[in-house]
């Protein structure tokens, strides 16, 4: 990260430093020309310090995973250059830095000075792009499906004593069931079986009948 900053910083600088040889200080823009490169400098370093703040706050404090961290990040940069598009996309292809290319870069500067005021966070496409990435980035697949798993452990608890007195009740009725069953079958029993009183009486009487004759 620090390698690309440095390198482009690196780019600007020398992009500045040659504009700047060829500033004629007689000319009647060389006072517009020197306030614009000043500020190049300064809106560059608004940049850079935005990049890192805003990445720092995401981790640090949002707890947002890296990569996803420097995926909004990106987004951010890439709104402030579509706020510009509107403006470069008329003169980029213009071979001479004419009225409309001038034009069109005082309009970029004042873009960026907007963002600079707004300390780039409470600019109105940055405002998009987080509230974007949040409603449609931000969750991650596998929290999703931990907050499903955990949704689903809940709903097993939560209905698991309702499961274990249907079980209850169930086996309660297969017992009584066994238990009917058995009543029925010792009351059959019972009724077949001879009544020991009756059977001794015939005995005797034959027996007394027999010996007094």
């Amino acid at each position: 990260r620090e390698l690309y900053r440095d390198h482009l910083t690196d780019l600007l600088s020398n992009q500045i430093e040659s504009i700047w040889e060829t500033i004629d200080d007689t000319d009647g823009g060389a006072d517009l020309s020197t306030w614009c490169l000043d500020r190049v400098t300064i809106q560059w370093s608004g940049y850079v310090s935005f990049v890192e703040k805003f990445y720092t706050k995401l981790v640090n404090v949002a707890k947002f995973l890296s990569d996803r961290a420097w995926r909004l990040v990106g987004r951010c940069l890439t709104a402030i250059f579509t706020a510009m598009r509107h403006y470069c996309s008329k003169v980029i292809r213009l071979g001479d830095l004419g009225i409309a290319s001038q034009k069109a870069a005082m309009k970029c500067h004042r873009v960026m000075e907007e963002f600079l005021l707004l300390k780039f966070e409470s600019y109105s496409a940055i405002i998009r792009e987080i509230s974007m990435f949040v409603f449609t980035e931000r969750v991650d697949p596998d929290d999703v499906s931990q907050l499903k798993a955990e949704i689903k452990r809940l709903k097993e608890e939560q209905s698991s004593p309702a499961t274990l007195l249907a079980d209850h009740i169930e086996d309660f009725k297969q017992r009584k069931r066994s238990f009917d069953h058995l009543s029925n079958e010792v009351t059959q029993l019972k009724a077949k079986k001879p009544k020991a009183g009756g059977g001794k009486g015939n005995g005797n009487d034959n027996g007394n009948g027999g010996g007094r004759s």
